[in-house]
């Protein structure tokens, strides 16, 4: 059977090339098994975010705390819901945090539609049992717990990725004054040297006529 519900996801032994459920997963470098809809979902996102804000830095922000934001949401349920152990959620939770904080200031907010959306998706998702397939399992995939799962880590996704692209319509529209204000500081600062330096000009050519 695929993942129990009173059975966190790594206390499997996930073993890449064992059972049916593998062609699911691509197997990276570090990071190990990611299902490969978050792969290419991930790199759509980067893509368009990064051309459309010109900002690479918020692109990857906004990825990532996507990602982490599902992953903390996911595993709060198992350990209220179901009572997996703790293992590392405090300290993996407080980590991944500083993602979804970093995207905030960047402006990044993911959309409210999108984020009603994924918190329905969740919640049928605990109604039908919370099942999750595993890399490495013997019993076949419970398509339906799939179909939840990736619906779920998808509509979070567009939420975010709406939140991104929102802000450069947002800067298009009203100038710096709608950056986040980690940038504004900066901007000021230029603003303010650009003005004295022509004032210094403007006195060297009345003392010099």
């Amino acid at each position: 059977m695929p993942g129990a519900r009173s059975v966190a996801p790594w206390q499997y032994d996930m073993a890449p090339g064992d059972g049916e459920a593998m062609g699911l997963w691509l197997w990276l470098p570090v990071l190990g098994p990611v299902r490969t809809s978050t792969v290419l979902v991930a790199v759509v996102m980067l893509v368009l975010v990064t051309v459309t804000t010109r900002s690479p830095l918020r692109a990857l922000a906004a990825v990532i705390a996507w990602t982490s934001l599902f992953e903390t949401v996911y595993h709060a349920v198992g350990i209220v819901v179901y009572h997996w152990p703790l293992a590392n959620f405090l300290w993996m939770t407080a980590a991944l945090a500083g993602w979804v904080i970093l995207a905030a200031v960047l402006g990044v907010w993911p959309d409210w539609r999108f984020s009603i959306i994924f918190l329905l998706l969740m919640a049928a998702w605990i109604a039908y049992g919370f099942h999750y397939n595993v890399p490495g399992q013997a019993a076949p995939i419970d398509i339906r717990s799939e179909i939840l799962n990736e619906s779920a880590k998808t509509s979070l996704a567009l939420a975010y990725l709406v939140g991104a692209l929102s802000v450069s319509q947002r800067i298009g529209q009203t100038g710096w004054q709608s950056q986040p204000r980690l940038y504004r500081p900066f901007r000021a600062l230029r603003q303010d040297r650009s003005v004295e330096f022509e004032a210094s000009s403007s006195r060297r050519q009345e003392s010099n006529p």
